[in-house]
C-alpha cells in the first residue's frame, strides 16, 4: 500500500498536468519531475504513455 504523501504527489501531478494542458505555465524542468512521479505510480516507461485518462485517475485519486 502507497503512502499517503506519495498518494498525494501523485494527485497533485495529475491535477498540474491536466490544468496546464498546451499553455506551458509549468517550468519545463518541474513538469518533466510532475511526468515522472506518474510514471512511476502506473510504471510505464514514459511519459508518452500517459494517457489523459490516467492523468484524471491520478487527479481524483483520495489519499484517505
Amino acid at each position: 500500500m502507497r503512502e499517503d504523501r506519495d498518494i498525494k504527489d501523485v494527485r497533485s501531478a495529475g491535477r498540474a498536468l491536466l490544468k496546464d494542458g498546451s499553455k506551458g505555465s509549468i517550468p519545463p524542468k518541474r513538469k518533466e519531475e510532475l511526468w515522472a512521479v506518474l510514471v512511476k505510480f502506473f510504471s510505464v516507461e514514459s511519459k508518452e504513455e500517459i494517457t489523459e485518462e490516467m492523468m484524471e485517475q491520478a487527479a481524483n485519486l483520495d489519499p484517505v
